[in-house]
Order: C-alpha cells, then structure tokens, then sequence
C-alpha cells in the first residue's frame, strides 16, 4: 500500500520539480563517492619533517627531524638502529659506501658529523667547529653546506676515504639543496646560484643555470635534471636547458618504475592557504631517460602511466601535503615512500583491498 502511494505521489509532481529532483540526486553521486574513497589517515611511524629518505645498498634510511632515532627500511620491513651516533638527528644522506649523519642539539657549536658502513659501526669525522646547515651523498662523497655568516654559506667536499672536513669547494654562495653524480661529475644544486658542477675540486657554474633557485637535482638516465622554486625544470650536462612548468617545486625528486614503465616524480607546493600539493609525474623512456619533449602529469591524468591507480585517493591523502623526498625501495613490492614536509613519512602500498598513499605505521 505504501508503495503504491509513493507511485501515486511521484506521479502527479509537476515535471519541473520532478526533474530537479532527479538532476540534484545525479550531481550529488559523484560528491557520495569521493566522500567514500577518503583515505583514513594513520599515525606515522616517523613524525614531524623528516630527513632525506637515503639508501645504503638495498635499505633506507630516515630519521624525524631531531629525533635521536634513525630507522632502517630492510626487504623485511622496519627496524630501529641499536648503534647510534649520539646527539639529534638533523640531516642524513649516502654514498655507495656510507650513511652519514649530521647531528647536533641546535647550538651552532655542537653540530657532529658520522659515517657508517654497512656492519653498523659509526665513526666520527672531524669537522674542526664548522657550522653545518645540511649534507648531500652521491657516489663516492659527501658535500656539506656551511653557513659563514651575513647569509652566505661555503662548500665543503668528503670523500669516503677521508675523515677530515676541511676541503672547500665553494666559498660565497648560496644554500646548497642537492647533489648528483653522472660520469665522474658531481652537480650541486643552490638556492640562487643556479648548479655547479665539479670533478675534483674545481667548481664551475653550469651554463644556462645561473640565477635559478634550484631547490632539488636528480640523475635521470644519462642527464641531470634540476627543478627551481619558480617553476623550471633545467636538464642537460655541460649546460643546461631551462623550460617552464608552471608549478612551484619543493625538490623532492624521485624515479618510479613498474615493469616497463618509468616516471621522474617531481614534488610541488601550492600556495599558503592551498590543500592542492602532492607530486607531478614527467613520463621517461623505456631506458629511463627524457622524453624529447617533456610531459608533466597530474597523478592518474594517464592511467597508462602514473604511479597510482586511484586518483580520488590521491586526492584526499597525499595531494594535501608538500613533499621534500622521494624514494622507491628494492623489496618485492617496490614500495614507494614519500617524506612530506610537516606529516611524517608516507607509502603507497596495498590497504584494505586496494593500493593508496598513507602515513607508513
């Protein structure tokens, strides 16, 4: 009898009404659904801003920003290390022989310097009272950026074999915000002076990059590729090429793979009041290098190559937060782990049913 009346009732709605009716239910489906792929978030295991996601053979590395734990990423899953090198953590990096770690407790004074191998041991690397903003690792070195006072800062150089800081690249620059290594050149990234280049210890300004605040640097394949706070993305090797891309870069930098895909991950940031953050993808060639032109995507723009499966998900977890590193581990997964800027350390892996970027537990 109910239904009938209900029947009855949707039977002598003027059309008009009814229609509204209809349309207002069809608009809101889509609202419904996106509410219903909202990822709920999780407590991070590593909190706040943490360091530089790093590698040292086939584990990674990462600490929260003066925390005094560094935490290991084994094929097995996460372990804490018992081995220490004392004081809090500021900064990570590695080559491909060393974690090295900066720490201190704040004070100018009291920054230290460690490396550790792969059984575990940390030694102490003499500094001689420099003042240690941050550290970078790529092959066989480190460089650390030291700051001189009046806002400039100066360029040191390690090598693996050494356990004395006292090689000065650079003196007069600006912050230092990144390091890569291809073929017996190491090119550093700065926030103003665009990218210097070196081999030995001779520094030279890279060609077509002066005056970019490059806030990250990247090898991609048989290039470099550097992206700046204003929104260019440079490449190249004995000079640079500069393109726009209309986005606002952290530095994060990261390569994906997934069979015979490969994807340069470039982090970027919004405005100040902004939720829109997360990452852009440039899709790269089979062999990992770039594309003769550059294609930047929004995750899941191309279903075909993106590192993601569902963009809602996207949409409602990691799009909201800033990213400053990226990186893939080697386990069978090829877990892809993000480090954001103020929420912690985050992964994309397979929860409840379905793969989506949260908070790694």
């Amino acid at each position: 009898m109910i239904v009938k009346k209900s029947r009855m009732f949707l039977q002598h709605l003027p059309l008009w009404l009814l229609g509204g009716i209809l349309f207002i239910s069809c608009k809101q489906d889509p609202i419904f659904y996106a509410i219903s792929q909202e990822v709920e978030p999780i407590a991070p295991r590593v909190s706040g801003m943490p360091t530089n996601i790093v590698a040292l053979g086939e584990n990674l590395y990462v600490a929260s920003r003066f925390s005094g734990t560094i935490h290991q990423y084994r094929t097995t899953g996460w372990d804490t290390l018992s081995n220490h090198p004392g004081g809090k953590i500021l900064e990570l990096a590695a080559t491909d022989a060393y974690l090295y770690a900066l720490t201190g407790n704040g004070d100018p004074n009291s920054a230290a310097l460690h490396k550790m191998d792969e059984t575990g041991d940390w030694q102490p690397i003499t500094i001689g009272g420099l003042n240690i903003q941050t550290i970078y690792g790529a092959s066989d070195r480190i460089v650390a950026c030291v700051m001189t006072g009046g806002g400039k800062f100066a360029i040191y150089s390690l090598k693996d074999s050494e356990d004395v800081l006292d090689t000065k690249l650079k003196e007069e620059t600006n912050f230092v915000q990144g390091l890569a290594y291809l073929e017996g050149t190491f090119y550093l990234a700065t926030g103003g002076d665009g990218i210097y280049t070196f081999g030995d210890n001779s520094v030279q300004q890279a060609p077509g990059s002066a005056g970019h605040n490059v806030t990250g640097i990247i090898t991609v394949g048989d290039t470099i590729v550097g992206v700046s706070r204003s929104g260019a993305i440079l490449y190249g090797t004995t000079s640079f090429t500069a393109v726009s891309a209309g986005a606002a870069f952290t530095g994060a930098l990261g390569l994906w793979e997934e069979g015979e895909k490969r994807l340069l991950l470039v982090g970027i940031q919004g405005s100040s009041n902004s939720t829109s953050h997360g990452y852009r993808e440039i899709v790269l060639t089979e062999d990992g290098n770039l594309e003769s032109t550059i294609r930047m995507n929004t995750p899941g723009d191309d279903p075909e190559y993106s590192s993601i499966t569902n963009v809602d998900k996207y949409n409602s977890s990691l799009r909201r937060h800033p990213i400053v590193s990226f990186l893939q581990a080697k386990d069978n997964e090829k877990t892809l782990f993000a480090a954001t800027v103020k929420n912690g350390l985050w992964s994309y892996r397979m929860r409840n049913g379905e793969y989506a970027w949260n908070a790694e537990g």
